[in-house]
């Protein structure tokens, strides 16, 4: 499935702030924005990681869940957004506001996300 968020078009570069350098990503979800800030879950082949763009704080990592503690994921719809919980094996999930516009790009990640937590094969880049 192609990335229909932002026209299709989304490049994003994600700095060692964010990632390491032999880190693949396999997806990116943009998330409502706060403020002056621009909030990505980005899945990797490591963990799963909410981070965030500030203009004047730059990028930050709010949370983030180890690989092999991902037990699945979750998409609920609120009154006027939605919400994608990423479980973890032990503590509280993971979550971040989307835009239910986005609700099919939202469900092809909760896909991907419990599919690896089953242990499945990566996705194909």
């Amino acid at each position: 499935m192609r990335n229909p968020q932002r026209g299709g078009g989304l490049t994003i570069t994600l700095p060692e702030q964010v990632l390491e350098p032999d880190e693949t990503v396999y997806e990116i979800l943009v998330c409502r924005n706060v403020g002056d800030s621009w909030q990505f879950l980005v899945i990797t082949d490591r963990r799963v990681v909410h981070a965030w763009y500030g203009m004047f704080r730059g990028w930050r990592v709010r949370d983030q869940v180890v690989a092999a503690e991902v037990a699945g994921a979750s998409f609920e719809k609120k009154w006027i957004t939605g919400r994608v919980h990423v479980h973890r094996r032990n503590g509280k999930p993971m979550t971040v506001k989307v835009d239910l516009g986005n609700s099919d790009w939202c469900g092809h990640i909760v896909d991907l996300l419990d599919h690896l937590a089953a242990g499945g094969a990566p996705p194909r880049t």
